[in-house]
């Protein structure tokens, strides 16, 4: 289970009523393999964009065509005058799906600004604007804009591309590095009818970030395993059940996994159900390190840590209610 979902368990007043299987007693359950869900890739082009032009020209496949291409794109725009807002609001109006969200706007012209119109272009459509029923919408970054590009890698995937005016990109979401090459690939015939000379720095590629996950197989006492973290293994931790369900941990690596602030910092959340988050900027040799340094330590103090109050009976939620948009033309 990921964060999201950890802190959803918690907000549905989860009760736990059973008991474990396992005595404390008994044989030490073996924790699960290590789950690498995302990792997020940062990297450079061999020029700069010129994102208000690049923007507008990246043509929008529409999202029933089974092609590779750009299926959805967003930028923030800001305005100082209605002329520029008219000419947004034109270039929309070509799509066949586009609108814009307002941000910010102020039209006062006694005030000291005058005028101001912050909103975010959307054109085109995702597979979770169908499936989603987020229904908050997202702020927008400045200095560069998103592209949803779909790629064929077995099926078709669709991935969420940041594209800045330096000629930074950064690839969010990630679930195997060998798919970075194919969405790059595509990436580049988006832009090469614009930037003919565009190149893809290879060596300039970086992981900023890999969130991962797995299970100790045991319901956790987190504050008998808070106590020990601090008191035994000298391990930064914190832990305050009313304002976050989990323990939250962060362990250093040099060389090898230490308690002794180094470059590179991981943190690592644990939760009752056992299951364990480790996320932070890194290679995969070193969380695969830290995940058997936190095995190991999980393995050895099974004793002292399991709850063995645990198995949780879920109460009857609610159906959700999806609202409904239908679009005509």
């Amino acid at each position: 289970m990921d964060l999201d979902g950890e802190w959803d368990s918690f907000l549905k007043d989860t009760e736990y009523t059973s008991v474990v299987e396992q005595a404390s007693t008994g044989p030490t359950p073996l924790s699960t393999l290590l789950y690498v869900s995302t990792n997020t890739i940062i990297s450079f082009l061999n020029q700069a964009i010129d994102l208000k032009t690049t923007f507008w020209n990246i043509p929008v496949i529409p999202y029933s065509l089974p092609r590779v291409g750009v299926i959805k794109k967003q930028m923030k725009f800001n305005s100082t005058t209605m002329q520029e807002v008219e000419a947004i609001e034109a270039s929309v109006s070509g799509y066949d799906y586009g609108y814009c969200t307002v941000l910010q706007h102020i039209d006062n012209s006694k005030g000291m600004i005058t005028y101001k119109d912050i909103r975010k272009v959307t054109i085109g459509i995702s597979k979770k604007d169908i499936v989603s029923y987020r229904v908050k919408q997202k702020g927008a970054f400045y200095n560069c804009f998103v592209l949803i590009l779909r790629v064929h890698i077995g099926v078709y995937k669709e991935f969420h591309v940041k594209i800045f005016n330096t000629g930074k990109i950064e690839i969010p979401g990630v679930q195997q590095v060998a798919h970075i090459p194919v969405i790059i690939e595509a990436l580049l015939e988006v832009l090469r009818p614009m930037y003919p000379t565009i190149l893809y720095h290879k060596s300039c590629e970086e992981t900023v970030l890999i969130n991962s996950n797995f299970n100790c197989g045991y319901f956790i006492n987190r504050a008998a395993l808070y106590q020990l973290l601090i008191s035994k293994y000298n391990i930064s931790a914190v832990y305050d059940s009313c304002s976050y369900p989990g323990i939250q941990c962060k362990i250093y690596y040099d060389d090898g996994v230490t308690t002794i602030p180094a470059s590179i910092a991981i943190s690592f959340m644990i939760f009752r159900t056992g299951s364990i988050l480790i996320v932070g900027k890194c290679t995969d040799k070193v969380i695969r390190e830290i995940y058997a340094y936190l095995v190991t330590i999980l393995f050895e103090e099974y004793s002292q840590v399991v709850d063995t109050n645990c198995v949780h009976s879920k109460k009857e939620t609610p159906i959700r209610k999806i609202k409904k948009y239908i679009l005509l033309k």
